[in-house]
């Protein structure tokens, strides 16, 4: 607990739980256009198979 005294406290744990929040929308937002960009991909593939 030592981490929590030195930097005085709930001031830091709260800036902690904001950036975790921060990060988990990120990753969210992330998976999120991967997903997409899969999918994009896949239909161009699938496209490019059933002109042939």
């Amino acid at each position: 607990m030592a981490y929590y005294d030195y930097y005085g406290g709930e001031d830091m744990m709260d800036t902690d739980q904001q950036s975790h929040d921060s990060l988990m929308d990120l990753s969210t937002q992330l998976s999120e256009v991967n997903k997409k960009s899969e999918i994009m991909e896949l239909t161009t593939r699938v496209s490019e198979l059933t002109k042939k």
